[in-house]
């Protein structure tokens, strides 16, 4: 049998994430051969793994006075190519479990000297730098392609994932016709979805904390024969089962900020490869859209 999108996007997240797993699976594994140093590190991840989440390397050993270099051989051990690995995968569980307060209150307590503005750089840089290595190309061309195809667009976020969906919408909506924007779970939304066909497309935004919403409308547009896509931020993302394509965009969690710039930059990628694939349209409907700017005024311009 042919192996789905979802499934080799799944797939091929684990190869570099680790193994998707809950913390007693993680706990479990290698068991009776850890030393008694690593038994005081997986002692310390049984009891304050949503802590880990929010920890750097050095800050474990400094809390629980072992090595480096432990840490590494622990996580080699459990399969995770090192700690970074680890740590992605207690992130992926944690992410699922705590409110936004607890996510505040844990990152205080793990990093209470770190400065949040060079924090939140850092994080943001890694997560765009590690964009191109998890996107597949094959991706882009393929969402690119149903894109142009598509009879009508949705695109869809809700809570945290609205501005991603206003701005994916708002650029489409420039060099596509027919694009629909959705960012509430109101009336007006549930007709749209509940409207769509086999010749339209969803794309739906979504990261922890996964909104209900938007499960329930992926499912609805499954039931129509829409494509759908999914952008989420691992394959243990309960989204990912209601759609025919997944995108797995890097998001590191810390505190209880949303990242979205590894997001909004894998957008302006497929606009861009949208704008590639469709130079005269995109010179027409890019004519369109400032001719209607003209005649509304829609931007400023000086005296």
């Amino acid at each position: 049998m042919k192996q789905s999108a979802a499934g080799r996007e799944r797939k091929r997240q684990e190869s570099e994430d680790g193994p998707e797993l809950t913390m007693q699976e993680i706990l479990r594994t290698e068991g009776a051969n850890f030393s008694p140093k690593q038994r005081i590190l997986v002692d310390f991840l049984h009891r304050n793994y949503q802590k880990v989440a929010f920890m750097n390397i050095g800050e474990l050993a400094r809390e629980t006075k072992v090595s480096q270099a432990t840490i590494v051989r622990l996580a080699d051990m459990l399969k995770f190519g090192g700690y970074p690995g680890l740590q992605k995968a207690v992130q992926r569980i944690v992410a699922q479990e705590l409110t936004t307060m607890d996510r505040l209150q844990l990152a205080r307590q793990a990093n209470p000297q770190d400065d949040s503005a060079s924090k939140l750089l850092e994080l943001e840089m890694r997560n765009i730098s590690r964009l191109s290595q998890r996107i597949a190309k094959e991706d882009v061309n393929l969402l690119c392609a149903q894109l142009v195809d598509a009879r009508r667009v949705v695109a869809l976020g809700l809570m945290a994932s609205s501005p991603l969906a206003m701005y994916f919408g708002y650029e489409l909506n420039r060099v596509l016709p027919h694009v629909t924007t959705l960012t509430e779970d109101n009336m007006a939304a549930k007709r749209a979805i509940c409207e769509i066909g086999s010749r339209d497309l969803l794309v739906a935004c979504g990261f922890a904390r996964y909104p209900a919403a938007v499960m329930r409308f992926l499912r609805v547009a499954g039931e129509k024969r829409a494509q759908r896509w999914v952008i989420t931020d691992t394959s243990a993302s309960p989204l990912v089962r209601h759609a025919e394509h997944c995108v797995f965009v890097p998001s590191e969690i810390w505190s209880f900020v949303d990242f979205v710039a590894a997001p909004l930059t894998f957008l302006a990628w497929i606009v861009a490869g949208v704008v590639k694939r469709e130079p005269e349209l995109t010179a027409r409907r890019l004519q369109e859209f400032e001719t209607m700017a003209a005649e509304f005024e829609l931007f400023h311009h000086g005296d």
